[in-house]
């Protein structure tokens, strides 16, 4: 056995050889993690729990060293200088890989440019004290500039212009002067999907943001993930999720390390639509403050932003965008042919009505972009003056009646699918993209049924998704758009609200009720999400098992369907067998042709005893779908693998219980039924029932216990009732009913030193003693 010596030591003098000319020379890190591995199993102490505590421990380490500000002393550090140039951007690569996320860019490209010579105010002195000069702040040492406003006052889109502009980027280098220069941003959207209002993507967005520009800080940023790397490879390294902790403290070495070089502005919009505790947020924020940093925040101005930001320069935007809005107004009305005949005959009253939209908008340009549109729609029609004034005058100057006013105008078939449209908007888990909302649209509850396994052609795609653009302006009169952001396939445009004002006028109960009232009680949005995504799944062109991640995104797609069909169920629309059995089909035909044989579940963590869908049906507990596949008589196939289903409904039902990927982040929580905690009894029941062996072995059945050998489900059970506090007291009684040999759980339950959790807790203290040692470590208390 090795002397017991700091196994990070161990590493470092793995990494250096020396030549005869006594020269340096560096291992890669395939070596260090095969000399680690061979130096570790010598000490017996390769099992899960044993791990999971090293790299908790490992975690505590660099949280004390990080917050103790002592970057100097991080091991990972002097890791990294013995590293090759190709182990390094292969850890980078990954990092900034795994710190990406669906949609990160999606609220930058949604938020609409600046109308052409729009707010170029900000680029110029204040003409009165009512503002801070922004061009000043972008060069001088003020930390922190406030944007605020009303709501639909062109907030979002300011700071846009304002990070899009070269002057902004000329103006930050005079500031950062001879430091190189690091530019982030982040846009909260109470809108959209949970990491798009949370605390996690906004952390997640900047610091990949920075990352990717200075990857040389990486190390510094996350010691602790490269160390990890380092010993154990990319698997363990990137296996944990991302906390809170962990990204927020982040923020300290990269502060601390890229003001010695470079200098960061990081611009952030929409405070408001947080969806968290706004206190910490502002408290977050100032935690940036550095004198190498320069932040632009926007919010509303609510009483907590105010509180925070008051002492900082600052301005509000309707007080300073009137002229904006009137010269947005006149270029909309110059280019219709309507308003310039007008204008011939009498341009007096041309420029009169563009006066006073702008200034009944009151600095709001939602207003003013809604209230445009009916005139030009006035002016279109060959209104006369007098019409368009009334037009007008009639509609409401605040926005939520606005909104109402706009949808009144509709008639009832047309309500009918506005309603239906917002209504599967809201139930949807994902982005809605205009060829999902397509087939979400079709009345037919089994369109997916209809539709065969095969890609379909470009031009179909691009068909089916301009009707639904078309048909979205017709029934939601520009409160519902699509948004192509930076694709320019019209199939993947992602639909939305127009403005989080819209979002938040559906939201209110009594306006939600009267909608949905709109299409009666048998709408039920959850088939025509089912439908969709299964008809996404069989048109789909990507791969399915190739590697881990199409299998990660597979297993993401068959969740979703899975998830609408049981939510479907539960609102009445009854058991969606078909559905599923299609579902079973399509997955089938497709893997196939990727030439793999097995069950297309079976390759997925946790899914290796599957041998048919019923398998997978019985880790989801669709109850309705395994009651129909094992009503008698029993298919011969399901009747041999019956002892199979009744192993996979004791040990393996939390297939898709999703890891939560921060401590404040409630995303884990988004398939609602899919997510298991417990034993379903029914179907326990029900496969015994049906005759199922309780006392038949399984090899590795407990493996994940860190327990080699065979092992029957009635033995398994047996030992979960010592780890768990489910009440296993009625699934005991089914199995003794059910032939289980009683003397497994007398001989368990006398002799429990190896499963035991006293005796497991013992044994570890025991191996984490050493390693403690061994690591030169802080002990880690479980």
């Amino acid at each position: 056995m090795h002397t017991l010596v700091s196994v990070r030591e161990e590493v470092f003098s793995l990494q250096r050889r020396q030549s005869s000319k006594n020269e340096k020379l560096v291992t890669t890190v395939k070596e260090t993690q095969s000399a680690v591995r061979h130096y570790l199993d010598q000490v017996s102490m390769l099992d899960r729990e044993w791990k999971r505590q090293v790299l908790a421990s490992l975690n505590e380490t660099y949280s004390e060293k990080k917050r103790a500000g002592d970057s100097a002393q991080l091991p990972a550090l002097n890791m990294k200088d013995n590293l090759e140039t190709g182990d390094i951007e292969s850890f980078s690569q990954r990092l900034l890989l795994e710190l990406q996320f669906r949609g990160m860019d999606y609220r930058y490209e949604k938020i609409s440019d600046a109308h052409a010579k729009t707010f170029e105010w900000i680029f110029r002195p204040p003409e009165s004290p009512i503002w801070s000069n922004f061009v000043e702040w972008l060069t001088n040492n003020e930390s922190l500039y406030w944007i605020t406003g009303k709501p639909a006052a062109g907030k979002s889109t300011l700071l846009k212009f304002v990070y899009k502009d070269n002057r902004t980027q000329a103006l930050l280098r005079k500031w950062a002067a001879d430091k190189k220069l690091i530019v982030s941003s982040f846009y909260f959207w109470h809108a959209g999907a949970t990491m798009q209002m949370s605390q996690e993507g906004f952390a997640r967005t900047l610091l990949h943001s920075a990352l990717q520009q200075a990857p040389d800080l990486l190390p510094a940023v996350f010691p602790n993930r490269l160390e990890t790397y380092v010993l154990f490879g990319h698997k363990t390294a990137w296996a944990a999720p991302w906390t809170w902790k962990e990204l927020v403290t982040a923020f300290r070495p990269l502060i601390k390390e890229a003001g010695k070089t470079m200098r960061l502005f990081f611009l952030v919009d929409g405070l408001d639509e947080f969806n968290g505790n706004h206190d910490e947020l502002v408290e977050l924020v100032q935690s940036f403050l550095d004198p190498n940093v320069k932040i632009c925040v926007s919010s509303r101005p609510w009483n907590v932003f105010e509180d925070g930001f008051r002492q900082r320069p600052s301005l509000r935007v309707e007080d300073l965008t009137s002229q904006d809005i009137r010269h947005y107004v006149r270029a909309r009305f110059l280019a219709n042919p309507g308003f310039n005949q007008l204008h011939m005959l009498d341009p007096e009253f041309a420029d009169r009505l563009i006066e006073n939209v702008t200034q009944k908008s009151k600095g709001v340009f939602i207003w003013v972009s809604l209230v445009t549109d009916s005139l030009l729609e006035g002016l279109r029609d060959g209104e006369r003056l007098t019409d368009l004034e009334e037009r007008l005058d009639s509609l409401p100057q605040d926005l939520e009646s606005l909104f109402w006013a706009v949808l009144s105008n509709l008639n009832p078939q047309q309500k009918a699918r506005t309603s239906q449209i917002l209504q599967i908007l809201r139930s949807s888990l994902d982005p809605m993209t205009l060829l999902i909302m397509s087939f979400a649209d079709e009345e037919d509850p089994e369109l997916a049924l209809r539709i065969p396994v095969a890609t379909i052609p470009l031009r179909q795609a691009t068909a089916q998704a301009e009707i639904m653009r078309r048909r979205l302006n017709g029934c939601c009169k520009g409160l519902i758009e699509a948004s192509r952001g930076c694709t320019s396939y019209l199939p993947d445009a992602q639909i939305g609200y127009l403005h989080r004002t819209v979002k938040d006028y559906f939201d209110r109960p009594e306006v939600w009720i009267e909608f949905v009232a709109m299409t009666g009680p048998k709408f039920y949005p959850d088939v025509r999400l089912c439908n969709a995504q299964l008809a996404m799944f069989k048109i789909s062109s990507s791969p399915l098992v190739c590697d881990s991640a199409s299998r990660n995104r597979f297993l993401d797609k068959v969740a979703t369907i899975i998830e609408y069909a049981v939510r479907a169920e539960k609102a009445g629309a009854g058991p969606q067998l078909s559905l599923l059995k299609d579902l079973d089909a399509a997955a089938t035909k497709r893997v196939r042709a990727e030439g793999y044989s097995r069950h297309w579940s079976a390759g997925w963590m946790a899914c290796e005893y599957n041998r048919d869908f019923v398998h997978l049906a019985v880790q989801c507990q669709l109850w309705s779908y395994v009651e129909s596949a094992l009503s008698e008589p029993l298919d011969p196939q399901i009747q041999r693998n019956i002892t199979n289903l009744l192993f996979v409904a004791v040990h393996l039902y939390s297939l898709f219980k999703p890891t939560p990927t921060s401590d404040k982040d409630p995303s884990f929580e988004r398939f609602k039924y899919v997510f298991k905690k417990n034993p379903h009894i029914g179907i326990i029941k029900l496969v015994l029932e049906r005759g199922a062996d309780p006392n038949m072995k399984f090899d590795n059945a407990i493996v994940n216990f860190g327990i080699q050998g065979s092992f029957s489900t009635w033995e398994v059970i047996c030992m979960k009732t010592e780890q768990s506090n489910f009440d296993y007291t009625e699934i005991f009684g089914l199995f003794l009913q059910h032939g289980a040999d009683p003397k497994v759980w007398l001989k368990i339950k006398g002799n429990r030193g190896c499963v035991s959790k006293l005796a497991r807790r013992k044994r570890n203290e025991a191996r984490l003693t050493r390693v403690v040692s061994i690591f030169g470590m802080k002990e880690y208390k479980s």
